[in-house]
């Protein structure tokens, strides 16, 4: 149905960022953060701001559903 959301999918991983250092990939289909269904680009922010420190993103790759751990920067970290 066109009207429903739609998990989000990754259009972009930025080189040594945490999504890549978790194994994310371009196309990911993002369905799950924290063990709770994604509905959409606007509910994944909404979770992952209020995450912190590592949590588990469930991706749906070319129909196999992977466990990523996601580690926040650590403050010393340098942004890239």
């Amino acid at each position: 149905d066109p009207g429903e959301p739609t998990a989000p999918v990754v259009v972009q991983v930025a080189p040594e960022s945490p999504a890549a250092t978790a194994g994310l990939l371009v196309g990911d289909r993002i369905i799950a953060v924290a063990g709770t269904a994604v509905a959409d680009h606007h509910d994944l922010v909404a979770r992952m701001r209020a995450a912190t420190g590592e949590v588990g993103i469930d991706v749906d790759r070319a129909g196999v559903v992977t466990r990523l751990e996601l580690r926040e920067r650590e403050a010393g970290d340098a942004a890239r």
